[in-house]
């Protein structure tokens, strides 16, 4: 009976040998160095699915606003009385005017920066429901010209937009000429005008807006657009998407 008695207690008191331990806890970081190295796969991989995905919005949005932009160009709100769209000059130092076109083009966004320029310009009176490139429409009662102005601001690697009222920027629909960033992650901006042979409706040659004459600008019946995006995965190599947009008006 006492023999018995103390084999069990010798049985009840028994626990896990050293090397048991040790097994035992290689094997749990084993597990858990698996379940790391997946968390960290899948946050990798949902943190490029999400960049690739905010760069693919960026772009369609880029689209939209030079889209809208270039259909606009050279609207004139009452088609039976049809007039060129009126230049205006700038207080601001974008080089050159647009007389009496649409689309017009500089190799510089302004200052000393930033990169070149798109300009649309377009006719529009109250209640017509056309928009400029920030958003504001037009309320007062006479008949003006909208002039957008595109442009990259490398500092902050955005596209921006300012907008001018018969070529000032006291105008509500001016937002008073303060710049508004209209896409971010672009580092710059490209443009190159499709041009019409005298007397043609199709493009015959694209050019840089220092090509440009003064005279060609009314012949422009497209716009291709180059613009260098922020690669998310490569800071060093950009990435370029080009659309060319056909001028509506």
């Amino acid at each position: 009976m006492n023999k018995y008695h103390r084999s069990a207690s010798r049985s009840r008191q028994a626990g896990f040998t050293l090397v048991e331990m040790m097994v035992a806890i290689t094997i749990g970081l084993v597990v858990m160095f698996g379940m790391t190295m997946t968390f960290v796969n899948l946050k990798n991989t949902f943190k490029s699915q999400d960049s690739l995905g905010q760069l693919q919005d960026n772009e369609r949005l880029a689209l939209t606003f030079f889209t809208t932009a270039v259909n606009e160009a050279g609207y004139y709100p009452n088609p039976k009385a049809a007039s060129t769209i009126n230049g205006s000059s700038l207080s601001e130092p974008w080089s050159g005017n647009m007389p009496s076109f649409g689309i017009f083009g500089t190799a510089d966004g302004g200052t000393s920066t930033s990169t070149e320029s798109l300009q649309t310009a377009f006719s529009t009176t109250s209640g017509d429901g056309l928009i400029s490139c920030i958003g504001t429409s037009y309320a007062g009662t006479s008949t003006v010209t909208v002039r957008n102005v595109f442009y990259v601001d490398p500092a902050t690697n955005s596209l921006m937009c300012k907008v001018y009222v018969n070529g000032a920027k006291t105008d509500a629909m001016a937002n008073s000429g303060n710049a508004s960033v209209l896409v971010s992650g672009v580092k710059s901006m490209g443009v190159t005008y499709g041009l019409a042979a005298a007397g043609g409706t199709q493009v015959s040659v694209y050019k840089a807006p220092v090509s440009v004459s003064s005279t060609e600008w009314g012949t422009v019946k497209a716009v291709r657009i180059t613009l260098n995006f922020v690669n998310p995965f490569d800071a060093t190599t950009p990435i370029v998407r080009t659309h060319t947009i056909n001028v509506m008006n």
